[in-house]
């Protein structure tokens, strides 16, 4: 297992984040990541953007 970002914020993080789920998911696996963790602050509003570009 390699690098893993475990502090990262979309554009549901108010004032700290300014990707969407769905481009931090490709712009991930397009740099080779096989994880990643969505650490959103204030909610989990961002969760089901995150998961469905990853289900088969």
């Amino acid at each position: 297992m390699g690098f893993i970002h475990l502090h990262v914020h979309s554009f549901y993080s108010m004032m700290q984040g300014v990707s969407s789920p769905e481009v931090l998911c490709r712009e991930a696996k397009r740099a080779g990541f096989t994880h990643l963790a969505l650490t959103d602050t204030n909610g989990f509003y961002g969760l089901i953007n995150l998961v469905l570009p990853i289900l088969p």
